[in-house]
C-alpha cells in the first residue's frame, strides 16, 4: 500500500542544485556529465518536481553555500 501524506506541512528540498554543477557551461559539469547523463539526473529531477508540484507539494531550493573568490580555480 503507498503511502500518503499532507500536503501542507510536506516539501521537497533540493539541496545545492547549482548551475556550476548541473548545467551545460557550468564549470564543474564536464565532470559530472558523464555519470549524470548514464542514471539520467537531470529528467529524474525534472521529473520529482513537476510531480510534486502537480499534487501541490512545495519545493524548496535549499542552498548550501554562495560562491566565493577562487572557488574552482583548480
Amino acid at each position: 500500500m503507498a503511502e500518503t501524506y499532507d500536503r501542507r506541512p510536506t516539501a521537497v528540498l533540493l539541496v545545492d542544485p547549482y548551475n556550476d554543477f548541473l548545467s551545460e557551461g557550468g564549470k564543474v559539469w564536464p565532470r559530472l556529465e558523464p555519470v549524470a547523463g548514464n542514471v539520467g539526473l537531470l529528467d529524474h529531477l525534472r521529473s520529482v518536481v513537476a510531480s510534486a508540484r502537480a499534487v501541490g507539494v512545495r519545493v524548496v531550493f535549499v542552498p548550501h553555500r554562495r560562491w566565493e573568490p577562487g572557488d574552482y580555480e583548480t
